[in-house]
């Protein structure tokens, strides 16, 4: 997965996006991550992901950057954690996390 996000989106928070993206991390997928801390999400040309599409056709493995993103966002992890949401369910961060479950389609309500 290649997930491309700006800072000051807003429509999608960035906390939003990196809590989405912790617990895709703590569920094991891998998952390349550009941050534009200084754009909008309509600020980010749709051409940065050509590369990464690209590669995708030459099968060439991705990058995993999870390891290097759950040491530098210590917040979105521990709120993304599905052990913390085990033993405190609808704690902080549960409702706004979107179910990123492996072959789920997002909830149209």
């Amino acid at each position: 997965m290649y997930v491309i996000y700006g800072g000051t989106d807003p429509v999608t928070p960035a906390a939003w996006t990196e809590r989405a993206i912790a617990r895709a991390c703590h569920m094991g997928d891998v998952i390349q991550i550009t941050h534009w801390p200084d754009k909008g999400g309509r600020d980010i040309p749709a051409t940065v992901a050509v590369g990464w599409i690209d590669d995708r056709m030459k099968s060439p493995p991705t990058a995993n950057d999870c390891a290097a993103f759950l040491a530098t966002h210590p917040e979105a992890a521990a709120s993304a954690d599905p052990r913390a949401a085990r033993d405190n369910p609808g704690g902080p961060g549960r409702a706004s996390v979107p179910n990123l479950r492996r072959g789920s389609a997002p909830s149209s309500r």
